[in-house]
């Protein structure tokens, strides 16, 4: 048997994004889904004003009355299951590929079954709780971008709104600040004493004047000696 792969037609640029783009709403999501590629198409379950594009049926309350809650011990066991249109409401399967083939009733009466005309009541969206929105505006609308921020993170509906100021009267006057206080003055520096340096050097000069004189003066008694 010759081998072959078939490729599906979505697949072709299945993942492919911009690696770097801005995204703040939905807007923004389906134009880079849309320009990543010419087959990429997108779908949105619902738009940003709150319309329901693919309504949510509560299909778990539907077949609530009519089938067993928990008719399979281990399902995660299971890996082959079947159903026929000859045995409504009886599932088939085994264990293992080669293992024995058992079933079991899921309903909970073989005679009451599902209409097939009636569909599950729709689940409609509940929004955003008032916590949530309040969190939403105040942490995160700073970080949206100016187009978004009304759409993503609007005021909640319970906040009151700031009252407008009337052309009349006129803008808050700020308050004027104190003036910096000044350092406090420095003690005055104390004057350096100039006239103890100068007596100590006239009186260094005098005393070597005087040992001068004192030396000459011997010197000459020694000379008039010899030449007596």
């Amino acid at each position: 048997v010759r081998a072959c792969v078939c490729v599906c037609v979505p697949d072709w640029c299945f993942g492919l994004a911009f690696k770097r783009t801005k995204v703040g709403c939905l807007d923004d999501l389906v134009k880079v889904c849309e320009g990543s590629a010419k087959v990429n198409k997108s779908q949105l379950v619902g738009t940003q004003d709150g319309t329901v594009v693919v309504p949510t049926y509560n299909w778990s309350a539907f077949f609530q009355p009519f089938f067993k809650a928990n008719p399979f011990k281990g399902l995660k066991k299971l890996q082959h299951l079947r159903f026929t249109a000859t045995h409504p409401g009886v599932c088939f399967f085994k264990e293992t590929p080669d293992g024995e083939e058992r079933m079991i009733a899921i309903l909970r009466d073989a005679y009451w079954r599902p209409s097939s005309h009636v569909l599950a009541p729709v689940i409609p969206p509940q929004g955003l709780s008032a916590e949530r929105q309040q969190y939403l505006y105040e942490k995160i609308r700073d970080f949206c971008p100016p187009h978004c921020k009304d759409i993503v993170c609007p005021r909640p509906t319970g906040a009151p709104r700031p009252p407008p100021r009337s052309p009349s009267t006129s803008p808050p006057t700020a308050v004027p600040r104190p003036p910096p206080r000044s350092p406090p003055p420095s003690p005055p520096r104390r004057a350096k004493r100039l006239c103890r340096p100068l007596a100590i050097r006239l009186k260094k000069q005098e005393v070597g004047t005087a040992s001068g004189k004192t030396h000459k003066h011997t010197h000459t008694h020694t000379s008039d000696r010899a030449e007596s």
